[in-house]
């Protein structure tokens, strides 16, 4: 145990030389390249590693009416545009400055807008299908103020690493966590605009169904709504190809608050879920099929 808790530390500033010394070298090549080398090397070094399998169960079990060359089809694209997504975070700042913007279209900002007017606060949910670290950047590039919910790495040297590539003058980052959560709503209590990605397996929450499998689903998306009276925005990003993206914002909507609190937050996860299921069955090649988002037994919900 002591030996452990002491190489921790060593293994992190190891872990931290290679990273920033890996960004430092993606911030001058250029963005195709740098893209390019990250799908590449997740395409040969993924398939050999445990999210392979994990990623060839999810898919056998949530599209079991695909055949097996389009399951691997599929699983080459995850992995290239795994390590697609991996590499570009240290581009992001390039891809969200004007020399770039070509690179990324957006659909349906006005209903940002809509969602966002007269100071209501709102919360945008998104997957992690395309880049959405995209999605991210460029939601909170068109919001007055902009809060982003993230899963800080255990790495603390990382983490700074992160946030300063994820960082910009318009958005709030706010880790994961009990100290994250008080965060969200004081920002929602101002009126105030969060973002958080909602797709990831939770040991808490709610058994809902996704993808027709039930799968635990948190629930805070939904209660926290309920309790401001929150527009729910869905927004999602597609990779068009290399690394150039669309990034679509659907229409707003606000959960129906029946005075049956518990039936309200179901009856929105429900909806949720269905909304991204459309975006992976869209492109199911660019959603992260890596992780347990379902339980392996499939007699548990």
């Amino acid at each position: 145990m002591a030996r452990s808790a002491l190489a921790k530390p060593i293994r992190y500033r190891v872990e931290a030389v290679l990273a920033y010394g890996l960004f430092g070298l993606f911030r001058v090549l250029p963005i195709d390249l740098v893209s390019a080398i990250g799908g590449k090397l997740a395409g040969w070094f993924g398939p050999l590693s445990r999210a392979q399998r994990t990623a060839q169960r999810n898919l056998a079990r949530a599209l079991p009416e695909l055949t097996d060359q389009a399951r691997r089809k599929i699983l080459a694209d995850v992995w290239d545009n795994f390590g697609r997504v991996m590499t570009e975070y240290a581009a992001l700042s390039r891809l969200g400055s004007k020399p770039e913007s070509n690179r990324v279209e957006i659909q349906g900002l006005e209903h940002l807008a809509a969602a966002t007017e007269n100071g209501r606060p709102a919360i945008m949910y998104t997957a992690h299908i395309g880049s959405w670290e995209i999605t991210a950047v460029t939601v909170g590039s068109h919001a007055n103020t902009s809060a982003l919910v993230y899963r800080a790495p255990n790495n603390p040297l990382v983490e700074s690493l992160l946030r300063s590539t994820r960082g910009h003058a318009q958005t709030t980052l706010i880790p994961k966590g009990a100290g994250g959560a008080r965060t969200i709503m004081r920002i929602l209590k101002g009126g105030g605009f969060v973002q958080m990605a909602v797709d990831q397996k939770m040991n808490t929450g709610l058994p809902i169904s996704f993808m027709g499998r039930p799968a635990m689903t948190g629930d805070a998306v939904a209660r926290l709504a309920l309790r401001y009276g929150c527009a729910l925005i869905p927004a999602y990003s597609e990779r068009l190809d290399g690394c150039r993206f669309r990034v679509t914002i659907e229409p707003p909507w606000t959960p129906e608050d029946t005075g049956d609190r518990d039936a309200d937050v179901r009856s929105a996860l429900e909806r949720v879920n269905r909304t991204m299921e459309a975006w992976i069955k869209r492109t199911p090649g660019q959603w992260l099929w890596l992780h347990n988002r379902w339980p392996k037994d499939e007699t548990k919900a």
